[in-house]
C-alpha cells in the first residue's frame, strides 16, 4: 500500500473511531436505536464522503470534530 493511500485510511479510521467513541460517551457505553444516524452523522468519511490527505489532517479533523459534536 502507498503511503499516501494509508495516511488517509488512517484517517478516515480515526473519523470513525471518534464518532463511535462520542456515541458511546454520549449514550454511557449503550447503543441505542439512534446509534447509526449519530455516527454516520458526526463522522465526515461516513456522511460526506470527505477524504482527508493533508499531512496536518489530524488536528484539523479533531476540530471539525468537536465542533459537530458541540
Amino acid at each position: 500500500m502507498e503511503k499516501g493511500m494509508r495516511h488517509t485510511m488512517l484517517l478516515g479510521l480515526a473519523d470513525v473511531l471518534f464518532a463511535y467513541a462520542y456515541d458511546l460517551r454520549i449514550n454511557q457505553g449503550e447503543h441505542c436505536v439512534e446509534s447509526a444516524w449519530t455516527i454516520s452523522k458526526l463522522s465526515a468519511t461516513l456522511s460526506w464522503f470527505e477524504v482527508s490527505t493533508l499531512v496536518a489532517a489530524l488536528p484539523e479533523s479533531l476540530e471539525v470534530f468537536v465542533r459537530a459534536g458541540v
